[in-house]
């Protein structure tokens, strides 16, 4: 799993903002997978400037492209809205998931 920062023009950001649009269409430059997080900086393009304003959104789902009419080379991405507070929680239990499980196998092992 993976972190990616992506700019984001403001009429996509406000859509993903208000839980109206669900997904992005990038270019799969990035080996793009299901669990990544997205880092979504609000970029005005006419200017060339950020906003200031981020979203932290998860990977749910992808369809690389070559189906379907998307392009070969670029991916569909499903997205739901995530936190910095959400994503610091689940790291912590995946690695105690981690440790409990390398324990247990120490144990049975002996």
């Amino acid at each position: 799993m993976a972190e990616h920062e992506l700019k984001t023009w403001p009429e996509y950001f406000q859509a993903i903002k208000r839980g109206d649009k669900t997904f992005e269409l990038r270019r799969n430059d990035r080996d793009f997978q299901v669990g990544d997080i997205l880092r979504l900086s609000e970029w005005e393009p006419t200017t060339g400037t950020y906003s200031g304003s981020e979203l932290l959104v998860r990977v749910t789902h992808l369809m690389v492209g070559g189906v379907f009419g998307l392009e070969p080379g670029f991916v569909a991405l499903s997205i739901t809205a995530t936190s910095p507070a959400l994503e610091l929680a689940e790291r912590g239990l995946r690695q105690m998931r981690a440790e409990m499980d390398a324990d247990e196998a120490s144990r049975a092992d002996q």
